[in-house]
């Protein structure tokens, strides 16, 4: 059993011994503070990642990025928590070697290009398979209309403030579009998981 499980389980004991919540909703409150928790632990490791490398601002943007955008496109989900501690925390770590590597030393031709085709990539996976669903989880036709609509809208928003800010700090600008073609890559894998 998880740690975070295991402390879902300690304060669900907890609260109920003290009439704080109902015997017959435990299971509900494990399942709500385990996903709490695991959800910490993920923003904690990229910020403190961000903290470590000297780009938490960067970090933050990925992470806003991943949460806004992912939230309605879907894509990708390991079977289990250190799976997706890893995938999470390790694409965070590409996009920003990436954004560091390519964006301080690239000339402007290339990254003019390779911007504008990220984001014509990231556009066209969008129309062509999003949203994509969780297995875990059921869902409505209306549902899966609004977060299509709501995934276009957070991508290209992202968009416009990643345009607004490539005469101000070209590495935010970077971080975006690198942070968008992991949720594209993300996208992609699930569709070939379901291929098979």
């Amino acid at each position: 059993m998880s740690l975070s499980i295991r402390l879902s389980h300690f304060l669900v004991d907890l609260f109920a011994a003290k009439g704080w919540i109902e015997e017959d909703g435990e299971i509900a409150y494990v399942v709500g503070l385990d996903v709490i928790f695991s959800t910490l632990t993920d923003w904690m490791a990229i910020g403190i990642l961000g903290l470590i490398r000297g780009r938490l601002l960067e970090a933050f943007v990925y992470l806003l990025f991943v949460l806004t955008v992912r939230r309605y496109s879907g894509g990708y989900h390991a079977s289990t928590r250190a799976g997706c501690f890893s995938i999470f925390v390790g694409f965070y770590l590409l996009t920003d070697l990436f954004t560091v590597g390519v964006f301080k030393n690239a000339g402007s031709l290339f990254l003019i290009i390779y911007s504008v085709s990220s984001m014509i990539m990231g556009e066209l996976i969008f129309y062509l398979f999003v949203p994509i669903g969780n297995d875990r989880k059921k869902y409505t036709e209306e549902w899966l209309i609004s977060a299509r609509k709501k995934a276009f809208i957070c991508l290209n928003v992202w968009y416009c403030l990643a345009v607004s800010l490539a005469a101000l700090r070209i590495e935010l600008f970077g971080q975006i579009i690198a942070a968008s073609n992991i949720v594209v890559i993300l996208i992609l894998m699930r569709k070939r998981r379901e291929g098979k």
